[in-house]
């Protein structure tokens, strides 16, 4: 579990990592896991297969079969496979690492977690979950080691602590510290001017909190934007206009004429 801060592109290094184990590793069968497919197979279309297409000319890279839910690479049998966690998708199916990417933030965290985890049950397999804190679901019951007895810290270097039970469970807090560029009292004033107090002690100093009170439209006026409902006669043959914005931050919805 990686419970990092915000803009350190660990997304970016799994998909390095993934696509790394695809061309140079046999026998590979690499998940990634969302609750639906288009979301699992949005990181194959923008982030592993664009690394693929711009590795350096010069070298005999292994072609690959890049398709919607998979990318296979023939010469060593290996493929990275996208997949919901519906359970007639993993039913029966054994992987050799998941990558659950910003698994905080996911709905039916429970089930996805109850789906990948059969699925990474051999000897030398792993479950990887990565995200920032998000509180009150499972993946703060998981990743919220800090207080828990079982779990020894160490610290492996500036704004890196791993705890680990003897079971072979691993929580790993990526500060934003781990940057070395970003220890300085500028960076921190800076990204709070920004993105506001409560923000960074989520999103970049990894507290589990829960934001409460915080506007979704800072330019938001009750009194100029919104009229009583009872006062409404219906819409008639007016239109109305509906705004969805369901990130995983701030969710949101607006009706308007």
């Amino acid at each position: 579990v990686l419970v990092k801060s915000r803009q350190l592109l660990y997304t970016h290094f799994m998909a390095a990592y993934y696509l790394w184990r695809l061309l140079f590793k046999e026998n590979q069968r690499l998940g990634i896991m969302n609750q639906n497919e288009d979301d699992a197979a949005d990181l194959l279309e923008t982030r592993i297969v664009p690394l693929y297409e711009r590795l350096p000319e010069g070298y005999n890279w292994p072609k690959l079969d890049i398709r919607r839910l998979r990318i296979m690479n023939e010469a060593n049998n290996s493929r990275i496979v996208a997949t919901s966690s519906a359970a007639n998708k993993t039913r029966g199916k054994t992987y050799t690492l998941i990558w659950l990417d910003e698994f905080g933030f996911q709905e039916n965290q429970k089930q996805t977690l109850k789906a990948a985890l059969p699925a990474t049950k051999g000897p030398k397999a792993k479950l990887i979950i990565v995200s920032t804190p998000a509180a009150g679901d499972v993946y703060e019951e998981i990743g919220r080691k800090e207080l828990d007895p079982e779990f020894e810290v160490v610290e492996r270097m500036i704004g890196v602590n791993e705890y680990r039970n003897r079971r072979g469970h691993c929580v790993l807090y990526i500060h934003f510290t781990a940057h070395p560029d970003r220890r300085t009292e500028e960076y921190r004033e800076a990204v709070i001017r920004e993105e506001g107090q409560e923000a960074f002690d989520i999103e970049y100093d990894l507290k589990w909190r829960t934001i409460e009170g915080k506007p979704v439209f800072k330019g938001f006026d009750r009194v100029f934007y919104t009229r009583d409902y009872k006062r409404l006669r219906g819409l008639g043959k007016r239109v109305l206009h509906e705004g969805f914005d369901f990130g995983g931050h701030h969710p949101s919805y607006v009706a308007a004429e």
